[in-house]
């Protein structure tokens, strides 16, 4: 073992828990590892692989880390391969070669393949000794990355009979259960657990105000360090990227939309050039061998605590003092929300997501140690820090039961049908209309909330679901419900603190968005993904389609057609003719019939108004007054010519229409220029 870490990786000494690991691994034990990320994992099943005879077989979640594996491990001189979705057919036949003149030693595939009959009967004739599970924590439903594909690893072992090692780093107390059971079956393999905690790693979380300049002033403070900043769009990662590039640093874009030749070359460029900063989507980082990683920021709330937890830690893997800073906003947990209620999964695991989230929401409004709640939701108790924003600087409480036992009477009271901001309007008595088609204003709490303001009462309600004593229902649309602990402090009340910080400080773009909430919020959002996907399908900033204060007078203002949406500050022209159709068909149930060119050049005048008005007219008069007539009507052309004359006589617009149309249709023309 020592000869080959020596040799063969040219290491020195092994991590702590690596060699015992690697010895069980080496005697054909099946191994079960939860180790932090960082402590060396992957190495538990590569240097048995070069000990023991046969294949071995790795199990692993994404392409990009199969093949950053696979490059890392050819330049160590051991044959191996991975098939992949983008495999060429030369990769394909090299390995299937290699597989019959039982030469390989690792075969990276993902999990999608073992479904194919030809994989398992390829596996068959390769002279396979072990199954390496990585990333394990995949197969578990209660898992942040769930793979229905690695529900198959069990039988695969099964039908190999050979020994398995299962690895991961986020694998919390129902996790690790679900993990033994589908991939070990009745065999209890033996377990190596090293806990979760990266000490080394400061940990802050700040609510956004500027998140540019936040963002921007961190990366300057640690300038001369390689980092890592994750964003949740990739139209964000370029503007971020300029933005680091203009005030001097050296900054990449990563995202998935790059084309795979340049992601490789910006992980090449990162693995092995000093003081480069990546700013990515979630992609970028699994199983990159980097030590020497300083700091992470997060431009935007991530999906859970798991994400969070494996993205800072990529920082400080040499053990060094590393720093991470975490930006959040409501915004982006309305778009989390968003993200888990369009996707494709069922009911009860949107539930679960929506519980995630709020983990993640608790790990930012935390008020007593950052430390302690992370490692809290993985089992651990026993938890020592002074390493955390909280920590070094605690944050000022409130005592919030009472105005909690408030809320969740509310919800109950309207049967859980109500949107945050439904509940809020009836705290502080805001006549809405869904509260006067309830008669809401009759409740007893209606107007018992006006001790607090709207954005005060949004910090209670977020800090509620960080406790996750509420969550968005998965049956109404944009409602909220009690969790069983809601339901818990109802009736067993206790105090509880909230942020105080978060509760007062409202910057000017807080402020702006806590204008809009319920149904105006769920539009926006929608408004924003789309502007999202059009900035990513064109490689360009969203703000470039259309800018967040248009987006929220869109989502207010509700335009039900062009001439409505070319009056929305911020929709120019040019604009107006490249989008307008695909936003107002997100912003009406019912999208308007397309304009007759003519019409269109008319947008935004008073003479598209008018325009309507005469063909409105021509339709009651095509038939005749008597409406049995021989059917009459004019062009586009000519009712676009006719609507933009300025004070003309009957004489004019009878010789534009001409003798049989002024018959049938020249005083009412008249009578509507007239008019105007």
């Amino acid at each position: 073992m020592k000869n080959v870490l020596n040799k063969t990786f040219g290491l020195k000494s092994f991590k702590p828990g690596q060699k015992e690991i690697i010895q069980s691994v080496i005697d054909g034990e099946d191994v079960f590892v939860v180790m932090p990320t960082g402590s060396g994992k992957s190495l538990c099943y590569q240097l048995p692989a070069i000990i023991r005879e046969g294949l071995t077989v790795v199990i692993s979640p994404l392409i990009a880390l199969m093949m950053s594996q696979v490059l890392y491990l050819k330049k160590l001189g051991i044959n191996c391969g991975a098939l992949t979705s983008s495999s060429s057919p030369e990769e394909v036949s090299e390995i299937l070669n290699n597989l019959s003149q039982k030469t390989l030693k690792i075969l990276y595939i993902a999990p999608e393949r073992l479904s194919k009959a030809s994989t398992i009967k390829m596996l068959k004739t390769g002279n396979i000794n072990l199954i390496a599970v990585d990333e394990a924590h995949c197969v578990s439903q209660w898992g942040h990355d769930f793979r229905p594909s690695y529900l198959l690893i069990g039988n695969l072992r099964k039908r190999l009979n050979v020994p398995l090692v299962a690895l991961t780093a986020t694998a919390g107390p129902k996790t690790k259960i679900e993990i033994v059971k589908q991939l070990f079956k009745n065999n209890n393999p033996k377990s190596f657990s090293y806990g979760y905690d990266r000490p080394n790693i400061f940990m802050s979380f700040q609510l956004k105000n500027s998140p540019r300049a936040q963002i921007l002033n961190f990366v300057t403070q640690n300038k001369r360090t390689s980092g890592i900043v994750y964003c949740g769009t990739r139209a964000k990662t370029e503007t971020i990227a300029n933005a680091l590039n203009e005030i001097g640093c050296s900054a990449l874009a990563y995202h998935a939309g790059l084309e795979p030749s340049a992601r490789r070359n910006v992980e090449a460029l990162f693995s092995s050039k000093d003081n480069l900063i990546i700013v990515a989507t979630i992609a970028f980082g699994m199983g990159l061998d980097k030590s020497d990683i300083r700091w992470i920021a997060h431009a935007d709330l991530p999906q859970s605590i798991e994400n969070y937890y494996q993205e800072i830690g990529r920082a400080g893997r040499d053990g060094k003092p590393a720093i991470s800073l975490t930006l959040y906003s409501q915004e982006d947990i309305d778009f989390r929300r968003q993200q888990i209620n369009e996707g494709s999964a069922i009911e009860v695991r949107k539930d679960l997501n929506h519980q995630r989230l709020n983990y993640i929401i608790g790990l930012a409004d935390e008020i007593d140690c950052r430390r302690k709640n992370l490692l809290g939701y993985f089992g651990e108790d026993n938890v020592s820090c002074g390493n955390c924003d909280l920590c070094k600087d605690p944050k000022n409480t409130f005592e919030a039961s009472k105005s909690i036992q408030k809320i969740l009477k509310c919800i109950i009271l309207t049967n859980e049908k109500y949107s945050i901001t439904d509940i809020i309007n009836l705290l502080t008595g805001q006549l809405t209309d869904k509260i006067k088609e309830n008669n809401g204003q009759k409740s007893k709490f209606f107007g018992t909330g006006k001790e607090f303001n709207d954005h005060q009462w949004l910090s209670i309600i977020r800090q509620m679901m960080g406790k996750d004593l509420i969550r968005p229902s998965i049956q109404g649309v944009n409602s909220i419900t009690l969790t069983s602990q809601g339901n818990v402090f109802l009736t067993n009340k206790h105090p509880i603190n909230f942020n105080l910080d978060s509760f007062h400080k409202v910057s000017k773009k807080s402020t702006i968005r806590t204008l809009i909430y319920g149904d105006d919020q769920a539009l926006l959002s929608k408004l924003k993904a789309h502007c999202r996907k059009l900035a990513e399908s064109s490689n360009i900033p969203s703000h470039f389609i259309f800018r967040e204060t248009t987006l929220i007078e869109m989502a207010i203002k509700k335009p039900k057609n062009i001439d409505e949406f070319f009056m929305i500050r911020g929709v120019g022209p040019k604009k107006l003719e490249k989008f307008s159709t695909s936003f107002l068909n997100i912003i009406n149930v019912s999208p308007a019939d397309p304009l007759h060119p003519a019409r269109r050049k008319l947008i935004g005048g008073t003479s598209a108004c008018i325009y309507d008005q005469l063909i409105e007219i021509q339709s009651k008069l095509a038939y005749g007054r008597d409406g049995h007539q021989k059917k009459i009507t004019c062009s586009p052309s000519i009712i676009a010519k006719i609507s933009k004359l300025i004070n003309p006589t009957q004489v004019v617009i009878n010789n534009i229409l001409g003798k049989k149309k002024a018959l049938r249709f020249g005083k009412a023309f008249f009578k509507i220029l007239k008019d105007f």
